[in-house]
């Protein structure tokens, strides 16, 4: 049974932004948190992302029956979605990164501050963007730009936390 307290923990992403700083090399939450950021502007879509691993399977004679186990891990791709602004300062340093090919420090914040105040969940990561292709759906719709950040190493999630003790 689901009780009135965790479903008011539960969150729309209406208020979720992206955040890009451009190149880095950032590991660690520090090193994360140091950085100047710069907001993607006007974004619609940003699929899903985070580790998965992936599986290794093997079959042998007289078992009868596949091994599985757990492979490698990856983080998989951020895949942006954007009303495209030429002036936007966010969506402009993406389109370089697509031109210089180095590796980008993303931050995605979400809307789930506590009841009663606190800090909101961010996930800091690192992606080379790979792509920045036009989105051209018909003649009544907005014009688009879809951007691809491969990840390149584990998302680090800081959990929200709540102003009350």
């Amino acid at each position: 049974m689901t009780t009135q307290a965790t479903v008011s923990n539960v969150t729309s992403t209406t208020l979720t932004k992206v955040y890009i700083h451009g190149e880095s090399s950032a590991d660690t939450k520090a090193e994360f948190e140091a950085l100047t950021w710069t907001e993607i502007g006007d974004v619609t879509d940003m699929g899903e992302f985070g580790d998965e691993r992936e599986e290794i399977t093997k079959e042998t004679f007289g078992r009868g029956r596949r091994i599985k186990r757990s492979g490698v891990s990856d983080a998989g791709a951020l895949e942006l979605e954007v009303l495209r602004n030429v002036f936007d300062p966010g969506q402009t340093i993406a389109r370089n990164a697509l031109k210089g090919g180095k590796t980008q420090a993303i931050k995605v914040v979400f809307d789930d501050v506590p009841p009663g105040g606190g800090t909101p969940t961010v996930v800091y990561c690192l992606g080379v963007i790979l792509s920045g292709k036009y989105v051209v759906s018909g003649p009544n719709e907005m014009l688009m730009q879809r951007f691809k950040a491969s990840l390149t190493g584990e998302p680090i999630e800081v959990p929200a936390t709540s102003a009350i003790a």
